[in-house]
């Protein structure tokens, strides 16, 4: 796993200061550098445990790099972290570093504090990473960097689910194809187990249906195994704006701002709006339907432990749920409801946080008119259900709709999630 990390780490810096760029830098002690890229420390952080020095990044890097476990490099569980004791950082203070653009031609000798400042704004040399080659390249001639041929060789990327090198042109079709691999793994694997499971039950019969994973589980294997690619190396993407969109998601920043940065995002690839917009509508509508299906299930827990308290109260939801609806039918028409719909789907899918590569891999994404029909028979679907939603008051009372309701209500509630009352 250490040599999994370091070779993270290489491949998102090429930046990181080694002995050379230190003036005087043979007679710095070791415990100064870092344990995981092998550099000099960078805004270090320790552990509480065995108090071992880490670069703010790499310890990251550590940790989300498939680490469930939540150890340190030296194996203490789970890992703490804690600033670096003031000693250290006064020494690093004292350091004289020469700037990492000296091969372009620049001359300074700056103290630790002065140097990603003068590195990132004051230096008349000042360069900016190439993402296809990794090299760091004056702002002056990027472009000419990017479009002369020879110059900008990109890097193959390395595949993080069967391990192997691939060149950028061909890698998306590739992790495409690792990730349907993937899923028929875990289909066997689960068709296997639960045949043996089968047998071990004394049922001679293999099973036969519902082996497959279902759709969100396939999404959330996928999902699963981009955050994993791009844990390692950037994943290839035709999209503007993905890494404005991600520092953003790093700072944690609020849900308005998310839902700011977001609709900037679909602007700047305004050629795919209709994706986004059925991808993202159809996503939040999805959310909530997690979100009822959780209140359920919590339903579900608090039946087994107070029936009639808990009944109440899916009573109350219930009779307000049902007149609430039946309000919207009668006062609302149908184009303003699927209006709102729209709008709240939309909104609540700009607040998820699934990586931004995944739309890459939608088979809908170089299909313009697909997309357009798809969200044609969604619109449609809609329609379909206010129809048949206003049949229904149409012909049933709002008393007979609320009790009819509420066992279908305590139905799901018993038989698809097992609730237990007075046997318990």
């Amino acid at each position: 796993m250490a040599s999994d990390a370091l070779a993270t780490v290489s491949q998102l810096d090429a930046e990181f200061i080694d002995r050379d760029r230190i003036v005087n830098g043979d007679l710095v002690p070791d415990e100064y550098f870092c344990s995981i890229c092998q550099f000099l420390l960078w805004k270090p952080r320790s552990c509480s445990s065995c108090q071992q020095l880490f670069c703010e990044k790499c310890i990251r890097i550590w940790l989300t790099n498939g680490n469930i476990h939540q150890t340190c490099p030296f194996r203490c569980q789970p890992y703490v972290n804690r600033p670096c004791p003031p000693s250290v950082q006064s020494l690093l203070s004292h350091l004289k570093i020469r700037c990492r653009n000296a091969s372009l031609g620049c001359t300074q000798i700056l103290s630790y504090d002065q140097l990603e400042s003068h590195e990132n704004t004051e230096c008349q040399y000042l360069t900016q990473k190439c993402t296809e080659c990794h090299q760091f390249v004056l702002i002056s001639k990027f472009t000419e960097h990017q479009q002369t041929v020879g110059l900008c060789i990109p890097h193959p990327i390395k595949c993080t689910i069967c391990q192997n090198d691939i060149s950028k042109v061909d890698f998306r079709d590739h992790f495409n194809i690792c990730c349907q691999r993937r899923i028929e793994q875990l289909n066997t694997i689960r068709l296997f187990t639960r045949n043996m499971q089968r047998l071990f039950n004394n049922q001679p019969q293999p099973i036969v249906h519902n082996d497959a994973l279902s759709f969100l589980e396939q999404v959330a294997i996928n999902i699963q195994l981009i955050e994993q690619q791009t844990r390692t190396s950037r994943f290839p993407s035709s999209l503007k704006g993905i890494d404005r969109v991600e520092r953003a998601r790093e700072q944690n920043c609020s849900h308005l701002y998310h839902i700011l940065i977001m609709l900037e995002f679909f602007i700047l690839n305004w050629s795919k709006l209709p994706f986004f917009m059925c991808e993202t509508t159809s996503g939040g509508l999805g959310a909530i339907f997690i979100i009822a299906f959780r209140i359920y299930s919590i339903f579900g827990i608090r039946m087994k432990q107070n029936f009639f308290f808990t009944s109440s109260i899916l009573m109350l939801v219930t009779y307000i749920m049902v007149y609430g609806c039946f309000i919207l039918v009668q006062s609302v028409s149908d184009s303003i409801l699927i209006l709102c719909l729209i709008i709240v789907g939309f909104f609540i899918g700009c607040l998820g946080r699934i990586p931004l590569e995944t739309y890459d891999l939608n088979p809908l994404f170089n299909r313009p008119i697909l997309t357009i029909l798809v969200c044609c028979l969604g619109l449609f679907g809609l329609k379909i259900i206010l129809l048949f939603t206003r049949w229904y008051y149409s012909f049933v009372s709002i008393y007979w709709s609320m009790n009819l309701i509420l066992l279908f209500n305590f139905y799901l509630i018993f038989r698809i999630f097992g609730a237990r009352t007075f046997a318990d």
